[in-house]
């Protein structure tokens, strides 16, 4: 018996078996696509293992349209894992009066996605908080304290730069322990004759890349990206976390900050441009002369005649910092705060060196707290952009950066660890 099938049946037969072919495709290619967001998945738990937040995307632009005006445009997207991980999901940003803030927002996601709070400006909180006397920095910050947790929040904000530029944002992708990097990018554009250098450091065995280019109006561009970088675990008493962040720094060759040309290409030019500074803000007036006169005329050796100054120094002056503008790179004058028996010492750290020279004596500045195998003192003094440079006639000069904690410009005895 022969069977024959009408033409519309054949048909629908067809187009049934075409249906079921195109559905056991879509029903492989749903296999193979949770398969390979599992082993993505599995990858990245792999990767950022121990993480309490994830930078997933961060974009650093600084454009310098000159020697002394540049923007800065930033970008951070951060998940938030755990409690852990709340302080990654701050926002600070410090002004002075070479920078200031032109532009933020802000947005707060879920766990699933979805936008919960948009951040404005306005709900910014400024602090001028600082342990100087007087002081033009200050800063915005907005404390984020969702309380679901995973989350993720978003920054966008936008600096302006005047006045000068003694150096340019660093590239710092990872900013806390415990905190993993999917992706981050940053790029620099310059005028063709202003020269900028860079240095890496802790990037060896990361996927971090720098290179350098020229822009289509012929612009010199330094971009720098950094992928998949693990969280860097802290470990008790082990190192601080400033020795192991990967990080590249940027800074220019000459520059003008507050009207002052200076040149760091090498540590001679820049340390000249620094002694230019405190050039004639160390000139005694003729009372305190005398009064150094007297308390070293019986004085034998160099060793007493320091003691004496130092000992006069802290009974009769402290230390008060007022950081306006260029900071302690430019001193008060020596004049202007050093009275006999009623001084204050304004942001003058250099009061001992001339002291010291009034007395025939040069000491080195030393910027470690290590004990010296020298037999002479050292003078200590106070950071934020303060260094003085002295001649010694018997031995190198020693001169650099103090330790932050310490403000009071101090003698210290040969071996003798500062406090």
């Amino acid at each position: 018996m022969k069977f024959s099938y009408s033409k519309k049946y054949k048909n629908t037969l067809s187009n049934k078996i075409v249906i079921m072919k195109k559905s056991v495709l879509k029903a492989v290619g749903v296999c193979c696509l949770l398969c390979f967001s599992n082993t993505t998945f599995a990858q990245a738990e792999n990767l950022f293992k121990g993480a309490n937040s994830i930078v997933k995307d961060a974009r650093t632009e600084v454009v310098c349209k000159s020697m002394t005006q540049s923007t800065e445009k930033e970008s951070r997207t951060i998940v938030v894992l755990d409690r852990k991980g709340l302080e990654a999901a701050h926002f600070v940003c410090g002004c002075d009066m070479f920078r200031s803030l032109q532009k933020f927002s802000g947005e707060i996601l879920n766990a699933s996605g979805q936008s919960v709070r948009k951040i404005k400006r306005s709900e910014l909180q400024k602090s001028e908080y600082s342990s100087s006397l007087s002081t033009d920095d200050y800063f915005y910050y907005y404390e984020c304290n969702f309380p679901s947790f995973p989350f993720t929040v978003k920054y966008e904000w936008e600096m302006k730069c005047v006045n000068g530029l003694i150096g340019y944002m660093s590239f710092i992708p990872q900013t806390t322990f415990q905190q993993g990097v999917e992706k981050a990018s940053y790029r620099i554009e310059l005028p063709a004759e202003q020269a900028c250098r860079y240095r890496e450091l802790n990037t060896e065995g990361k996927d971090i890349q720098v290179k350098e280019s020229t822009g289509a109006a012929g612009q010199r561009v330094i971009e720098a990206t950094a992928t998949k970088l693990p969280p860097v675990e802290q470990e008790p008493f082990g190192p601080t976390f400033a020795e192991l962040f990967p990080r590249v720094y940027f800074a220019p060759s000459a520059f003008i900050y507050e009207k002052s040309k200076g040149d760091m290409s090498t540590w001679q030019t820049y340390g000249a441009w620094q002694y230019e500074l405190l050039n004639g803000r160390d000139v005694l007036t003729e009372p305190f002369r005398n009064k150094l006169r007297e308390l070293t005329a019986n004085c034998s050796t160099d060793r007493e005649k320091v003691k004496a100054i130092y000992d006069y120094l802290a009974q009769t002056t402290r230390y008060v910092s007022i950081q306006l503008g260029i900071g302690g790179c430019n001193p008060f004058p020596h004049r202007t705060s050093a009275v006999p028996d009623s001084a204050i010492a304004r942001d003058c750290p250099t009061t001992p060196v001339p002291c010291s020279k009034r007395s025939a004596y040069h000491p080195p500045i030393r910027s470690s707290a290590q004990p010296t195998s020298d037999s002479c003192p050292t003078i200590r003094v106070p950071t934020r952009w303060t260094t003085s440079f002295c001649k010694s006639p018997s031995r190198k000069i020693r001169s650099g950066w103090n330790a932050p904690t310490h403000r009071f410009p101090s003698v210290y005895p040969s071996g003798h660890r500062g406090t």
